[in-house]
């Protein structure tokens, strides 16, 4: 009996091991470019600064990474899993609202006219689809 529990608790560990192993593989798949650009907002990426319409933005270190995967995907649908992905660590739980919460700090942080779009899906898109 014990052998079979130790068995199993292993296998347990073994499926979360490759759960993290391709997390990780999704989140160096998207290579950056050092200026991300859409209408007035600019991001570079090397020297961590955000602004829009001339304007410096104060973003906390999440809400540049945020930004950051949105324009480097401007034009495709980013699930918010995939943000989550990209912007937390891997023990974040995946029903949060944390990512809901972030693009609306965002949304307040960069003003209108609104630059980030909602898709029905589930997802965040920034420019044109």
């Amino acid at each position: 009996m014990e052998w079979g529990r130790r068995l199993l608790g292993e296998a347990i560990r073994l499926v979360e091991l490759v759960a993290r192993i391709r997390a990780l593989g999704r989140r160096s798949t998207v290579p950056v470019r050092p200026l991300l650009e859409c209408g007035d907002v600019s991001l570079d990426s090397n020297r961590r600064v955000a602004h829009r319409g001339g304007r410096r933005l104060e973003l906390s270190a999440k809400e540049f990474t945020v930004l950051e995967c949105l324009l480097a995907s401007r034009g495709r649908v980013v699930s918010s899993e995939e943000l989550l992905e990209r912007g937390w660590d891997e023990f974040v739980d995946p029903f949060t609202t944390a990512v809901k919460t972030m693009i609306r700090r965002l949304r307040v942080k960069l003003g209108d006219p609104s630059i980030i779009h909602t898709a029905r899906e589930g997802g965040y898109w920034i420019g044109e689809l």
